[in-house]
């Protein structure tokens, strides 16, 4: 019997070289798609949030809500909703739905029509707080502003980049 020691032909290693080398780029595209999914999320629920706070506020007596980071770094949409009592003579009834939007490594930052943009911190060290004309679903301006609105809301983790845009004398949230 005769062993043949001559090794691999140059034909074997560029196969080789090609099968590894569509294999990294699969798993490259996978781990990109994987950590910009988060995002997608977010912004997907952040949006549907806002609209349904929206319709709310049109039958409500005040409708807010607040987009928040825990001291953990989940992100959070707490809507608070204030309705007439049966007793007109009693307060309100107050409900608040706290609803995680955002994992780990989500990061949220906010731009306002005056040109501020900040960028959620953990521990609600700096809170979103949208609320709603009760009349026409319009935002409301920003808690201790007269006429400073929220423009826009960017979304991202990764590479992953999502924006709200907000069009506040409608009410109005589109994906972007």
């Amino acid at each position: 019997m005769r062993k043949d020691n001559r090794g691999l032909s140059l034909v074997e290693i560029i196969i080789v070289i090609t099968i590894l080398a569509i294999l990294a780029g699969a798993v490259t595209t996978g781990v990109s798609l994987a950590t910009g999914r988060p995002a997608d999320e977010c912004a997907a629920k952040l949006q549907s949030a806002i609209q349904s706070s929206r319709l709310s506020a049109m039958g409500k007596v005040n409708v807010t809500l607040e987009i928040y980071m825990n001291d953990k770094g989940y992100i959070y949409v707490a809507e608070t909703v204030e309705t007439e009592s049966e007793n007109p003579t009693d307060p309100p009834v107050v409900r608040t739905t706290l609803t995680r939007i955002g994992d780990l490594g989500v990061s949220l930052e906010f731009t306002l029509t005056n040109g501020v943009t900040t960028t959620l911190q953990p521990n609600h060290a700096n809170s979103l707080i949208l609320s709603f004309d009760r009349s026409s679903g319009a935002f409301k301006p920003i808690a201790g502003y007269s006429d400073v609105y929220c423009k826009t809301i960017t979304i991202s983790r990764g590479n992953r980049v999502k924006e709200l845009e907000l069009t506040y004398v409608t009410g109005k949230v589109t994906l972007k």
